[in-house]
């Protein structure tokens, strides 16, 4: 955040799809989801969401989020991505069963 702040990241802003970017960090994560007996269910995001963000990025934000569910979450616990419309954006939430 601090290199973003002081204009030394380089961010590159276009259209990404948000179907292909959550399917493959589903993708990484879920031998470790399956490792540690969880379910778990994501919502496809509706055919054409689109989001103005940084491709690398997003994904590492995703990365992020879903491997907190995995790693703090109980031992065959359950971690629930939804992807909702909200005026003007989309809203990409993780919900898992962890003490968090």
């Amino acid at each position: 955040l601090s290199r973003i702040e002081s204009g030394q990241l380089d961010l590159r802003i276009e259209p990404v799809a948000l179907a292909p970017a959550l399917d493959d960090v589903l993708g990484m994560i879920s031998p470790l989801a399956k490792a540690r007996a969880l379910t778990v269910q994501a919502a496809p995001p509706p055919p054409g969401a689109r989001v103005q963000a940084d491709a690398l990025r997003l994904r590492q934000i995703l990365t992020n989020l879903l491997s907190n569910a995995v790693k703090y979450n109980v031992e065959g616990g359950r971690i629930d991505i939804t992807v909702q419309a909200v005026p003007g954006r989309w809203r990409v939430a993780v919900a898992d069963t962890g003490p968090g």
